[in-house]
This record gives C-alpha cells, sequence and structure tokens, in this order.
C-alpha cells in the first residue's frame, strides 16, 4: 500500500468535493484544484489562501495537462461532473463533455505527467434496478444519459488502466445528503420549504432509498488515499450504508426536528416512468478491501446535523 501526499481534485466547488477539500487541508495534505473559469466557489472561499487553483473547462486537455504538469500531484481525485436527471436535447454535448470527454481529459493529463493514482466518481444510476441490493458485478442499466455517460467514464478508466498502467478507483456514490447540498435535491428542498412555511410537493414518499451523509463519503475518499495499491488497475466500490430509509420517515424526521405541523402534499408530483423505489448499496467490498465504513445514520443523527446548517444559513 502507498499514501500519497498531494492531491489534485476537480469538482472541488461542489457539495461533495467541497467537504473532501476541507478534509484535506484539515489533515495536512498539498492540494491544488481545477475548476471552471464561471464557476463560484462559496463552498470554498475560506480555503483558497491555502491551496493552488487552476482555471480550465473539463474539454480543455492540453490547459488542464498544463495545469497537472505544473502542480505535479502523486493522486488525482475527479469529482467534477454535469448532472441532469431528466436531459433537454442542447443539454447531450454537455452532458458528455464534462462527464466522459472529462474524464479523459484528466486521465490524459496523469498518462502526460506520470501520476500513477486516480480516483474516479461514478453513481448508482449505472445500475439496473431491482429490490436487491446493488453490487458491483451486478447488470447495468443506466437510469438516464447523466448514467450512461458515468458509465462512459468508467470504461475510460480502465483503458488508461490497462495500457497506460494507472491504478484507477472508481467510487459508485450512492445519494449523498448533508450541509451545503444542491438546493434541488430532496432533503435540502424538504428543509428549506419547512424552513419557510411552504408544504414541500412530493410524490406518495413510497421510496426506499440508500442516503449516504456526506462525512462517510469524504471518509471513503481519505481511506483510499492514504491506502493506494501500488499496482495497477481499475477497481470499483459502492459507496452507500446498505440501509434505504423510506422517503415517509425522511419527511417526518425533518418535522419531528423542526417541529413544524407543516404536512407535505403527497402525490402533488406524479412518479417518474421509471421510478427507483428501493436502491440499496452492496458494501461489503468497500468494507473489506478499504477497511471503511459508514458511521451516520439519517435517522439517528445525519438529518439532524443538516437541518442544524440550514437552519443557521437559510433564515
Amino acid at each position: 500500500m502507498q499514501q500519497v501526499n498531494s492531491l489534485f481534485v476537480t469538482g472541488a466547488c461542489g457539495f461533495i468535493g467541497s467537504h473532501l477539500l476541507a478534509e484535506l487541508v484539515c489533515q495536512g495534505f498539498e492540494a491544488a484544484i481545477l475548476k471552471l473559469p464561471q464557476e463560484d466557489p462559496w463552498r470554498i472561499k475560506h480555503l483558497l489562501p491555502r491551496i493552488k487553483v487552476y482555471e480550465a473547462d473539463l474539454k480543455d486537455t492540453l490547459k488542464i495537462i498544463e495545469a497537472v504538469s505544473d502542480f505535479r500531484p502523486q493522486a488525482i481525485i475527479h469529482l467534477a461532473a454535469q448532472y441532469k436527471i431528466n436531459h433537454r436535447s442542447e443539454e447531450v454535448p454537455l452532458l458528455f463533455q464534462a462527464n466522459s470527454l472529462g474524464t479523459a481529459s484528466i486521465l490524459e493529463a496523469a498518462k502526460e505527467t506520470g501520476v500513477k493514482h486516480f480516483i474516479n466518481t461514478s453513481t448508482f444510476f449505472v445500475y439496473d434496478s431491482s429490490k436487491q441490493s446493488f453490487k458491483e458485478e451486478g447488470r447495468l442499466k443506466p437510469f438516464n444519459l447523466y448514467a450512461l455517460t458515468k458509465i462512459c467514464s468508467e470504461k475510460i478508466c480502465s483503458f488508461y488502466s490497462q495500457e497506460y498502467g494507472i491504478n484507477c478507483l472508481t467510487f459508485r456514490l450512492f445519494p449523498p445528503y448533508g450541509p451545503a447540498d444542491n438546493k434541488r435535491r430532496l432533503i435540502p428542498y424538504l428543509i428549506s420549504s419547512f424552513i419557510k412555511g411552504e408544504q414541500p410537493k412530493l410524490t406518495q414518499g413510497l421510496q426506499e432509498w440508500d442516503f449516504i451523509y456526506v462525512r462517510d463519503i469524504v471518509e471513503a475518499y481519505i481511506k483510499a488515499v492514504t491506502n493506494f495499491n501500488s499496482s495497477p488497475g481499475h477497481e470499483i466500490f459502492n459507496i452507500g450504508t446498505a440501509r434505504p430509509v423510506r422517503i415517509k420517515e425522511i419527511v417526518e424526521k425533518i418535522q419531528d426536528i423542526l417541529g413544524t405541523n407543516i404536512e407535505p402534499l403527497y402525490g402533488a408530483v406524479a412518479d417518474r416512468k421509471n421510478e427507483l423505489m428501493y436502491v440499496c448499496a452492496d458494501n461489503k467490498k468497500a468494507r473489506k478491501i478499504l477497511s471503511w465504513e459508514p458511521k451516520i445514520d439519517i435517522l439517528k443523527d445525519g438529518l439532524e446535523l443538516t437541518v442544524n446548517w440550514y437552519r443557521e444559513n437559510e433564515q
């Protein structure tokens, strides 16, 4: 196993990336980030004096190579992505440029600069839905175009690992939540609605999903960068709790934490035609190989930690 000390991170301005960057800086890693020129770094403004910042579009391969060559990291963590649950026609190039071509650009930079360790970020949306836990070797059936671009990114990792000896890991993340999340996601939407005194519009709330707190996700990345395998290959890991929770339970817990009597409008939103009713990670591989395990239970403390942040920052 090999520990690295310098890391180049993409997507550090985003929800998960900002939490990861904060932990890397806290633990004394030397860090640099790649951000889009138009990207607002509001989540990481307090960290900017302690890191190196490079700006480039993900499709600008040569500029990314220059940045990685200048910083000379021991490893790259790739979190940058474009997410669209239902894409519009004009968004097709954006999704492939960011998620597939972007991954190839970052890996090309790794190849050209001799970086041998790379962590890619994918999604549980790549799996064929069923009532069983999703296993890494399970059948793939992308839920949407975003998931298809992530499958492409995984195959790109396999190619660069086989052809150029880069040690690649891919984390298939299950639904994340926590402080400073994107407002369009379910849990921030619920919290914000209740704080504003509004009734959130929902489906029937019968879905059971495996939500994972952002601190547990960050811990998986930290485990990986402190114990990289020295030999090339491409390993895929599910990063989830293996404990799915029904949406109605999440709603009721948030109501309880906030002490609100506001009732959601169940059934105001129709289920999607391919609605995922059950999402559960099989995380045995990550537990065994990465010595990682999720610690934050969504109903015991995860939602309370999240609600408290929004209560302080949304009012």
